[in-house]
């Protein structure tokens, strides 16, 4: 029995390794990508984070994206946060992204995003973010983020920003190691690092972890998820 089971996950590894994908995710790690999907397409990233500070779990938190295609230069996206373990629900965002430059060995997007506050009393936010991707060769690649938030209700603003480094030993296998961090009246610094694997063309699982020590409290986490594409129109976009 044990070696038919062997057997199965052996063959199905050897399928699995059998198939071609396009397949961006945004996980593992922070850094977004400029890649826009196709038109016609949707795809979900989620998963689930469990945090803690020095060293006592304090959250578990599920986080989903949906991302809708509406071409190779242009997405609408949405985001929503649910901390589980105090049923806390925050306030969905929404946004989009668009490609400003497609090369390629270098890309370049813009991303706004929004608080819908309607579920509950979080402030209004607005988030601007510029997203660049760097093809350094053909397993190895340079992404970075740097964006501003501003809450109107408060007049603050704040900086965010992500490097990250990827490899990609196989086509089925991605690597990314990143550091990034936020900056306002202080500077928040963190690294993680993460793997992501290609279980079929449209489906990826993936875990991530990382944290940091800011203002004397270390700060940890680890996440795993998932991301899955649903091809809803095909062209040649």
């Amino acid at each position: 029995m044990k070696f038919l089971v062997r057997l199965i996950l052996l063959l199905s590894f050897r399928v699995c390794l059998a198939f071609d994908s396009d397949l961006i995710s945004e996980r593992p790690g922070q850094a977004l990508s400029p890649n826009c999907l196709k038109r016609g397409n949707i795809q979900i990233q989620s998963g689930v984070d469990y945090n803690s500070y020095n060293y006592n779990l304090n959250s578990t938190l599920s986080n989903t994206i949906l991302r809708f295609g509406m071409g190779e230069k242009f997405e609408i996206n949405t985001g929503y946060n649910y901390q589980i373990n105090s049923e806390i629900r925050q306030s969905p965002i929404l946004g989009f992204k668009m490609a400003v430059f497609n090369k390629q060995k270098y890309k370049m997007a813009l991303q706004y995003n929004t608080v819908i506050n309607q579920l509950n009393k979080d402030p209004y936010n607005n988030s601007f973010k510029l997203i660049s991707a760097h093809k350094l060769s053909s397993k190895i690649g340079l992404t970075w983020n740097a964006g501003v938030d501003y809450t109107p209700v408060f007049d603050s603003m704040s900086g965010h920003y992500v490097v990250s480094f990827s490899i990609n030993p196989t086509n089925k296998i991605g690597l990314v190691f990143e550091n990034y961090g936020t900056f306002n009246t202080s500077f928040n610094n963190y690294f993680d690092l993460g793997i992501g694997v290609l279980i079929t063309p449209l489906l990826q699982m993936d875990t991530y972890f990382g944290g940091g020590l800011n203002n004397k409290v270390e700060e940890a986490f680890i996440s795993c998820g998932f991301t899955y594409r649903f091809e809803l129109k095909k062209n040649n976009d």
